[in-house]
Order: C-alpha cells, then structure tokens, then sequence
C-alpha cells in the first residue's frame, strides 16, 4: 500500500522525522516520492495513519494513496474521482487539493479542479440528501478547514492530487494535526517569557521524535532537558509517554515556569503519576544532582544567547558565539556523565544570520571525542546538511536552529 505525508515548511527535517518514527515501529518502507511538500512511501504493512500523525510535529496530514494516472490521462482521474466519490450515500462533503513543485501549474490545475468539482457537484445533487464542496479561497485547503467541515468523517473525503512528473498520485487524508491541541500546548500555556526565544511544541516533538529507537519502552525510560527554560520539552514529553522526566536551568524563575506549565499540560491531557524531577542548578553541575549516569536520552535547545534585535554587527555576533561556546563545553561534559552508554543525545543550537552570511559552531570540537558522530538515516542521507545537522528556520529569524542527534559511546 502507498501512503502520502503532506509536510510543514522545513521539509528535510520533517521527512526525516517521519521516516525515523517509521523505523521505530518497525514499519518496512520504500521511498516512492520525496520532493517538498509531499513524501510518498510504499510499505507492505497497513499503517495506523491516525496513530503515526498523533505523534508527528512536522507533518500536516496523511493519507492512503488510492491510484495513480498518467498526466496525459486526466479524463481516467476525473472518471476515477466521479467512481470514488460516488460511494458516498446519502451525505457528502468534499475537497479537492492539488500538490505541483510548479507553483502555476499547481494554480492552474487547482481551478480546473475546483471548476470540474462544482459541475459534478450540480449534475449529482439530486442523488444526495446533502452534498456540499468545500473550498477555500487561500488555495488548498488547512487542516482547520479539513476538520471543521467533517472532511475525514463518515461523510467526508479530502483528495489530493499529486502531480509528479508525468505521473498524477490521487491520495486521500485519513488524519490531520490536532492543531487545536497544539494551539493549546502553546497559548495556552499559563507561564512564559515573552523576552526569550521560545522553541515551538511541533519542533520539541519533532526533537523528541528523532531520538526514538526500536524496541524501546518509553514508561522506562528517563529524559532530561538541561535547559528546560519553560519547559516546552517536558511538556512533549509528558505528551509522547514519557513517565520519568527531569528538567534542569540556572534560571530559578524558568523552573517555576515549567511547574506551571507542566502542571498545566498534565491536566490538559488527563496524565497522572509522572516521575518528575525539577531543580534550579547549573548546567556545569548537573552530575552533583544527578550522580548516577541512569539518563536514556537528553533532548534539549541549548542556550541561545541574548535577544537579538537583527541590528547586531558581525562581532557582537561572533562574541556571542565566544560566550556560548564555553557555556557549550562544559554543559557536553556534564552531559555524558549522566547519561546512559549508547544513549541519545538530540541537540538544538543557533546559527546567526548576518546579512547573507551564517556563523555557525564547531560541534565536533564542542562535543570532544565523547559522543559519536552525528547520527544520521543513511539511506536518506541526502536530508542532512553537510555537517549531519537538520535545519528549522522560519521567515524573517534572526537565527536558525540547527539540530543535531548524537549517540554517547557504549
């Protein structure tokens, strides 16, 4: 069977979130198609698509692929969505996206779509109760608009076509992101500091989610956020299963953040009897509260530096980058003394922009020889930067985080 992912903005990193968590459940796949926004994967085992989406922070939707037409055949796809379409008794709603890496193309295509389903609507409404097709005047349709008008229901059906080359994929979404659930994991939240760079809940999910292994019982094991700040980490955590939580910062008032909100998201999602452990301390000193190395995986956005305003010269830049770097080195020591061997260490730090050029760290040098290079999915290596980094930016940042995964040496 062949299943569609439609994938956020940072699509490399998304992609390999998804084939990550793939691996996890020892979910056997091959890559059919792998171009933003849309990654196509061929698996002989039936997928619980709800179940995967539920845990992805990078993908949009998901989707059973039902067929697939040569281009030049668009009257068997217009056939193919009348024959589809038509097993929907007595209530119908709809919509029709269209996936093209050529924007005018994709635009073109998505009005003669809407233009066909409109006429179809018409000749057929006298064969419904109730039969309505969505559209949005933004282009393809949100996952907002997908739920709130009942398009994966009973009586619902979202299609997506998927134009590649000479070929046209027709999938249809089984899930969306819980957006409501993440608009509450994060404005929700009744602690933060306006002032600081937060890391968005989709990225610590995705973050927590790079980290995953096969055979692993997430009840068992133990996770520390170092830099916990508001505890946006912790929070996925609590979100992803995880029973044994730890967050640390030198920040008394970031700690008490974090109660807040962990106390806030643990009755959000209805989760009792967690282990969790939360001290102000420095991150140089993280082996005098944790004394035995019994920590399975760190997931953690280091410190970032201060606010910056984008007005900054390339040499306070640089001398933030100074500052961090020795803040960097003690805390990776400090790391590896408390983690488990063979255990994973999932990594988030700054790239400053200034002007067209990024000044990056030397993560090799920071880590020592303690860690092993940076892992990657070698089949989808392609995905990786040149340095095995993953890259999260969004329009108009002042930094990039960049995320790197490692593996303490057994």
């Amino acid at each position: 069977m062949q299943y569609f992912f439609l994938l956020g903005n940072n699509y490399n990193l998304a992609a390999v979130e998804v084939y990550t968590v793939l691996q996890s459940f020892k979910i056997r796949y091959t890559t059919i198609l792998e171009e933003a926004p849309i990654l196509i994967i061929d698996s002989p085992s039936e997928i619980n698509l709800p179940e995967i989406q539920n845990i992805l922070g990078g993908s949009i939707k998901c989707g059973l692929i039902l067929n697939s037409f040569e281009q030049k055949n668009q009257q068997k796809l217009a056939d193919f969505i009348h024959e589809t379409l038509s097993t929907y008794h007595p209530q119908l709603h709809f919509g029709i996206n269209v996936f093209d890496k050529n924007e005018n193309n994709q635009n073109n295509q998505l009005k003669f779509w809407k233009k066909w389903a409109l006429a179809w609507k018409k000749e057929n409404k006298n064969n419904y109760q109730h039969l309505r097709f969505v559209e949005s005047n933004e282009g393809n349709l949100s996952s907002v608009i997908i739920k709130k008008n009942k398009l994966l229901g009973e009586h619902g059906c979202d299609l997506n076509l998927i134009y590649n080359q000479e070929i046209i994929f027709i999938g249809q979404s089984q899930s969306v992101q819980d957006f409501e659930l993440y608009s509450q994991l994060d404005y929700g939240r009744p602690a933060y500091e306006a002032k600081v760079g937060m890391l968005p809940p989709k990225l610590a999910q995705t973050m927590i989610n790079l980290s995953r292994q096969s055979d692993e019982d997430i009840h068992s094991l133990h996770l520390l956020d170092p830099f916990c700040g508001s505890g946006t980490v912790l929070n996925q955590a609590v979100f992803s299963g995880f029973i044994h939580i730890y967050g640390t910062d030198i920040d008394p008032q970031a700690i008490q953040r974090s109660k807040e909100n962990l106390s806030y998201v643990s009755q959000l999602l209805g989760t009792v009897d967690i282990d969790l452990n939360l001290q102000t301390i420095d991150v140089n000193k993280l082996s005098t509260m944790l004394t035995k190395a019994n920590i399975d995986k760190v997931i953690s956005e280091a410190h970032l530096g201060p606010a910056l305003s984008g007005k900054e010269s390339k040499g306070q830049l640089n001398e933030n980058k100074r500052l961090l770097e020795i803040i960097y080195k003690g805390a990776f020591q400090e790391i590896y003394k408390v983690m488990k061997p063979g255990g994973i260490l999932v990594l988030t730090i700054p790239i400053f922009l200034y002007k067209q050029q990024l000044i990056k760290f030397d993560i090799q040098n920071l880590i020592y020889n303690n860690f092993k290079k940076a892992k990657v999915l070698g089949k989808h290596k392609n995905l990786y930067t040149d340095r095995n980094s993953l890259i999260y930016k969004r329009p108009n940042q002042k930094l990039w985080r960049e995320i790197f995964v490692f593996q303490k040496q057994k």
